[in-house]
């Protein structure tokens, strides 16, 4: 018989705080985002989501300021902003990086509107297409690597899976609603080709105290000529 556990019910802070290190980008700013949220887009993005980069054209950067910064200076007589400074100039060549999240939820998924409502209610921008939702969000980026960026690599940290009952119930629910199912018995059925993660979602179900969970394996054939072929064994 499957021994049951139960994640211990204790109180936890509603927002959640991303790393506050600087972006390029002001529009990437990490605001904090309600945890509840954060753990129901976390679970999709294991469903479904995957997480690239899009790496810019190398620059050369002769001031150390900002663009805004630079230019609300005062013009010398030789028509030089006075801001340009021994101190403030610099000679390195930069490459922007900007994060970017794709959820494969098509239009009429029913996971599609829950995860626009919650990324409208947290104030992130996103875009839509009839088959994705793209995000640019640097601090769902930086979460959605450890989790993994391709399907076969996607695992749950364990900081969530430490999570109290109703953190870990959120994520439960954005994982099933877009890679399985539930039962009416309380039992989870997860599809998946990531091994690791069939071990993480059995250690979930069995701390939420689940009457059982199920997991259908998918091989993924290697990709060959440009396609991948995905089957069940």
């Amino acid at each position: 018989m499957t021994p049951r556990a139960k994640t211990i019910n204790m109180s936890f802070p509603e927002m959640y705080v991303f790393d506050e290190s600087p972006h390029w980008n002001a529009a990437n700013d990490c605001r904090p985002m309600n945890r509840l949220d954060l753990m129901y887009v976390l679970g999709l993005y294991t469903a479904d989501g995957s997480a690239d980069s899009d790496r810019g054209t190398p620059e050369r950067r002769r001031t150390i300021l900002s663009a805004s910064k630079y230019v609300s200076g005062s013009r010398s007589a030789l028509g030089r902003f006075t801001t340009a400074t021994p101190d403030t100039q610099s000679d390195r060549t930069i490459q922007r990086i900007t994060p970017r999240i794709r959820f494969s939820v098509p239009h009429g998924d029913k996971a599609r509107i829950p995860l626009i409502e919650a990324l409208e209610r947290n104030n992130i921008k996103f875009r839509v297409d009839p088959n994705n939702v793209t995000t640019h969000h640097l601090g769902l980026y930086r979460i959605a690597k450890s989790i993994g960026r391709r399907s076969w690599e996607k695992s749950i940290p364990r900081w969530i899976l430490d999570s109290p009952a109703q953190c870990l119930h959120r994520f439960l629910d954005g994982l099933l609603d877009g890679d399985g199912n539930r039962r009416a018995s309380g039992s989870r059925t997860l599809h998946t080709t990531s091994c690791e993660l069939v071990r993480d979602f059995c250690e979930a179900s069995i701390r939420m105290g689940s009457g059982g969970c199920t997991v259908t394996p998918c091989r993924t054939a290697r990709p060959e000529r440009g396609r991948t072929c995905a089957s069940r064994p």
